[in-house]
């Protein structure tokens, strides 16, 4: 059974209080609404989107068949009480695998291609246009209801064990990458023919590969994630005639510690992509980090420096699937399997049943360059060491000079001038006894006095004195 889901978009930097502090991977998140169900024909191992058509969906499940879906025009399915399940019926069927193919799938994003590998060693290709022409299309006389049954255009071969990823080359119908339990990295050019146009043997060792993907930006780069856990970032031109594993890896990562489920680039990011495993994690790197952390004094001792930031929600089983969101590009949906065994050590054997969906984002404070980030935290500096706001200082803009003399004027203050020399006039001069005021003297402007008139004085004093 699947369900379409609608989510509300979510304001970057917040989340409700109560949310958090009672957040359980078990537990329904009141932002995803269900909103049609469909009753699948077995379970779904794997689901990818056609380009161009949001609404339309091809899904994997656990047999040769491939199922397409138009989610818009499906009709809801619903339970009444007492009664078991009705049955969706799908749109089209994709035939032509001679074993289950149950987990490689992807869709092109320029035209609506769709490539599966299999338990059968085989890359097959469809077109789903088929439908309208029906060139390879045709009704399922089986089913109930009509379903379109559509045959594959192209059949590749190559790889010798179960092909377990594919993808296509970003901005390409003909070019495609896949792996496999064989150990090999292939390369394909549908234009060149069915068979591999380069190889990588042993691109993990021995060890099975489990998963590719293709960057858009930088599509000289592919990553590949293997069984052991490790992981390894590619240049296809600097791959070497011979394939052996050693050349050709540009960055080799050993961080996950169990195997690698799921790769994906960023899809605005040329550096970064996210991969997920059966450790519960989903780890989001940047390549370009090594080098920028060099220097960096938050570089972690614990983590490779280009470790970005790493999810640990999925804590009740491994995480097999997860996407981007091509609308709000750091957020991400991941899904984990919890069909596991309870933890060793415990006590505990039983099972938890089902999978968990989880949609989260990551903080811009994570990926945002270090100095920007170091000076908006600046400004909460005592919340985030004390947990208290910092007291608010008001302070007084700085004025202009000349702001400055216009308040001075029109509260009445005199405005600073310089000294002027004293007329050529007679000066009235105190008596010594009666000394001005220590203030009025600091403030009253000294005045230059010369001898004649300085002899002029001491003669009027003394005749005072004698009168």
């Amino acid at each position: 059974m699947s369900s379409r889901t609608s989510l509300p978009c979510l304001q970057p930097r917040v989340a409700a209080t109560e949310v958090v502090a009672t957040w359980s991977e078990l537990a329904r998140c009141p932002y995803i609404r269900e909103t049609k169900t469909i009753i699948h024909p077995g379970e779904v191992n794997k689901i990818r989107e056609v380009a161009d058509c949001p609404d339309v969906v091809v899904t994997h499940t656990d047999a040769p068949e491939l199922y397409v879906w138009n989610t818009a025009t499906q009709p809801n399915m619903t339970k009444e009480k007492g009664k078991e399940w009705g049955q969706s019926v799908a749109d089209a069927k994709l035939i032509g695998h001679e074993k289950d193919a149950q987990f490689p799938l992807a869709t092109c994003k320029t035209a609506p291609l769709v490539a599966s590998g299999g338990e059968d060693k085989l890359l097959l290709l469809w077109d789903l246009r088929d439908v309208q022409d029906s060139l390879l299309a045709k009704w399922d006389k089986d089913a109930e209801h009509k379903t379109t049954v559509i045959e594959q255009r192209q059949k590749l071969k190559g790889h010798r064990k179960t092909v377990e990823d594919l993808v296509f080359q970003p901005n390409s119908t003909t070019s495609l990458a896949s792996v496999g339990d064989d150990a090999q990295v292939l390369l394909w050019d549908t234009t060149s023919g069915n068979s591999p146009i380069a190889a990588i043997e042993k691109a993990h060792g021995s060890c099975d590969v489990h998963t590719v993907d293709w960057n858009g930006h930088r599509e000289h780069l592919i990553v590949t994630g293997a069984a052991d856990g490790s992981l390894k970032v590619w240049d296809r031109r600097k791959l070497p005639a011979s394939g052996t594993d050693a050349a050709g890896a540009v960055h080799v990562y050993n961080y996950h510690t169990e195997a690698i489920m799921r790769v994906e680039w960023h899809p605005t990011e040329a550096a970064v992509f996210a991969s997920g495993g059966e450790d519960h994690l989903v780890v989001i790197w940047n390549i370009d980090r090594a080098q920028q952390a060099a220097g960096s004094k938050s570089a972690s001792r614990d983590a490779p420096p280009e470790v970005l930031f790493k999810h640990v929600g999925h804590r009740a089983g491994k995480v097999v699937d997860f996407q981007w969101c091509p609308d709000s590009p750091w957020t991400m949906m991941s899904v984990s399997d919890n069909t596991t065994e309870g933890p060793e050590g415990e006590g505990s054997s039983s099972k938890s049943g089902g999978g968990t969906l989880q949609v989260w984002r990551i903080s811009d404070l994570l990926y945002r360059p270090e100095d920007e980030v170091v000076a908006e935290l600046e400004a909460h500096r005592e919340w985030i060491l004390t947990g208290r706001e910092a007291p608010k200082v008001t302070r007084k803009p700085r004025q202009p000079k000349q702001d400055k003399e216009a308040a001075a004027a029109a509260s009445g203050a005199a405005a600073p001038a310089a000294v002027a020399p004293a007329a050529p006039a007679e000066v009235a001069v105190k008596a010594p006894e009666q000394p001005a005021p220590a203030a009025a003297a600091a403030q009253a402007p000294q005045q230059e006095v010369n001898p004649e008139q300085e002899q002029q004085q001491q003669l009027e004093q003394q005749q005072q004195q004698q009168g």
